[in-house]
Order: structure tokens, then sequence, then C-alpha cells
């Protein structure tokens, strides 16, 4: 606890990028006592649906805390997933989300025409959490939706924060805009 590891950029200019992992997710945190700093993730390579409108579809996150505990995010961006930062249902406790600017999240996780709708397009989020004792402050987020469902004709899609089997978690200080 006294010496977390840092993962950070190097240097100055562009932060680092990392997109289009083989997996769902760009960035896995696992373990604990990690600081994630100033790094960038999106995903460019998720299919699209002609019938809805184009819309984006898959699982992808940028970041993907998965069972992990008293690690931190911070400074970093997240774009064009279904999740810019995802808590797994895996024990995810004492973590921190702070300073990020997570932005344009679009990815519907399940698009299905079903008739009658039966509710089950899902997704985007800009951050969605699972677990407890965690805190996400001071993040600006923003038009973190998907446009088109088959279940909700005529809405946008999509939540800054999405908390799900979720307790005693801190959220303040977030800027949201258009989600």
């Amino acid at each position: 606890p006294a010496a977390p590891v840092t993962i950070s950029a190097y240097g100055e200019g562009s932060l680092p990028l990392i997109y289009n992992s083989i997996t769902a997710n760009n960035v896995e945190i696992t373990g604990t006592h990690q600081v994630i700093e100033y790094l960038e993730t999106k995903r460019t390579n998720a299919p699209t649906d002609p019938a809805c409108e184009n819309q984006t579809y898959g699982f992808y996150t940028g970041f993907n805390f998965m069972g992990s505990s008293y690690n931190t995010i911070q400074y970093s961006k997240a774009s064009l997933q279904t999740a810019g930062i995802h808590f797994n249902r895996d024990p995810n406790h004492h973590n921190k989300v702070l300073h990020n600017e997570i932005t344009n999240n679009n990815v519907m996780q399940v698009l299905t025409a079903q008739a009658p709708p039966q509710s089950e397009d899902i997704g985007a989020w800009g951050i969605n959490l699972k677990g407890d004792d965690n805190e996400i402050a001071y993040n600006y987020l923003k038009d973190n939706n998907a446009w088109c469902s088959y279940d909700l004709v005529g809405f946008d899609h999509g939540n800054t924060i999405e908390l799900f089997i979720a307790k005693r978690n801190l959220i303040h200080h977030n800027i949201a805009i258009n989600d």
C-alpha cells in the first residue's frame, strides 16, 4: 500500500493510445495497489447494424476492473466503447476513478430486433459500476449514449454512471453532459 505500482505515460505529448484489443477489454485491471494514469483507450472497429441507423454493437470496455481492489484510474480518457470504465461482477472494492474524460461511449451491448421488443438491448455507459466502497469523482462524462435500440424506438439509450449490485460507493463532483 505504501508503494503502489504506477502505470503511466512516459514523456510529453499525446496520451498513449490502447485500442481495439482482441479481447473485449482494452485494459484489464487485476490485483491491488496500482495507479493507472495518463492513458487513452478506444474502440474503432465495433460492428454496425445498418437496419438500426448503423448503431455499433458488441461488448467492449476501455478500463475493466476484474476482481481488483485499492487501484486508481486517473487523468485518462475512454471513448467509443460499451463502457468507458467497467467494474466486472467479481468482487471489486476500494477502487478510485478520478479526474478522467469519459466521452462518446456509444456501443450497444445487446442489439437484437425481436417482435415484440424484449427489453434486452443494453448499454452504453460512461461508467458501469458493480462493487462496493469505490469512489467515482471529478470526472468529465459526455455523450455516453447509443443512438438506436430496437427496444426503445425514438430514444437514446445510455447512462452516465449505472450502479448494479453496488453498495457504499462515493459518487461526487462529476460533470455529466448529454448522457
